[in-house]
């Protein structure tokens, strides 16, 4: 492998706000590892909608973070150098990794990373695959458990909304390949994709039959897990209509109210239920994804890629909404 240079490419912002005109593009120390840590030549890294409302400030209230802030939390690549205490990872070994939020640093042609979220590539697996892994298939993985799925396999019916996206387009493989049946909620251009991930029902959003209670399937069975992969506030009656009597919705960006009514059905002992969901992040999961990947069980819908050099257009294109799958930024 090429020796480490001095100077390295990286993306970073120095305040808040702005959106993608607010990263710069500069030249910076490539960073040591500590003993506790490896240095990974970056290969590739992806988008997530955390990453853009970190840095528009609208989470400073519960993540701190010091700036400048080189961004980006999903690292796929090579070990460059390894600390004086790691064991087990050699120069040269191909891993996918994620770091804390309070990190970061996946935008840039080196980073740093400690093992606690760490897991090899298997043979045929891209960076570019990979890289989609840390956080939107390990929300989606973790949300089904939470929600009561038997995983790798169980039963029962589960519903994904914005089955699409970043999160929702692993969690429908995921379910899907546990066992469950599958009802998925997307806009009428991406109906043919979802059912390609598995969906065995989807539901047009853009063309509901009923506003008011929009999540009915044709089935009109009810639902044991109810995944909100959205940012879009859903009444409770929505899901409650439709949910088994024991039915849980687990919510991916649980805003106050979601909050506060998940901690009151719990404190009055509701048999159905609301559970925000925060990613505890793990190598072991990290490792079964990426071996599902390996073994061609779960794959990685790509919307876009960009090289490092444009990475400020990735930013664009997560803020805007509209992606499907990830968007992905690969090095030059």
């Amino acid at each position: 492998m090429a020796a480490v240079p001095e100077k390295m490419k990286a993306w970073q912002y120095v305040q808040y706000g702005g959106g993608a005109g607010s990263l710069e593009l500069v030249d910076k120390p490539v960073p040591r590892p500590g003993p506790d840590e490896i240095l990974l030549k970056i290969h590739a890294s992806s988008v997530n909608p955390v990453d853009w409302k970190i840095q528009s400030g609208a989470l400073k209230a519960v993540i701190w973070i010091k700036l400048p802030m080189v961004p980006g939390t999903d690292f796929a690549g090579t070990v460059a150098a390894v600390g004086s205490n790691i064991a087990g990872f050699s120069v040269g070994d191909r891993i996918l990794a994620k770091v804390d939020v309070y990190h970061q640093g996946a935008f840039a042609e080196y980073g740093v990373i400690d093992t606690k979220t760490i897991a090899r590539l298997p043979p045929g697996v891209s960076f570019e695959d990979a890289a989609g892994l840390p956080v939107a298939a390990m929300t989606a993985l973790q949300g089904l458990i939470k929600g009561g799925l038997s995983f790798p396999k169980g039963t029962g019916r589960v519903l994904v909304q914005a089955a699409s996206g970043g999160v929702g387009h692993y969690a429908v493989q995921l379910a899907k390949y546990a066992g469950a049946h599958v009802t998925a909620t997307a806009s009428t251009g991406n109906i043919d994709l979802v059912k390609s991930l598995g969906a065995d029902e989807v539901l047009d959003y853009k063309k509901l039959a009923d506003p008011a209670n929009p999540f009915q399937s044709a089935s009109k069975q009810p639902y044991d897990v109810i995944l909100h992969c959205t940012s879009k506030e859903e009444p409770w009656d929505h899901w409650q209509k439709v949910l088994a009597k024991h039915g849980k919705v687990v919510s991916f960006t649980p805003g106050a109210s979601y909050i506060a009514r998940s901690a009151l059905q719990a404190a009055t002992f509701s048999k159905q239920r609301l559970i925000p969901l925060i990613l505890s992040a793990n190598s072991k999961d990290l490792q079964t994804l990426v071996d599902l990947v390996g073994d061609k069980k779960l794959k990685t819908v790509i919307d876009s890629k960009y090289p490092l050099s444009e990475a400020k257009k990735a930013w664009e294109r997560s803020i805007d909404g509209h992606s499907v799958g990830k968007v992905v930024v690969v090095a030059e």
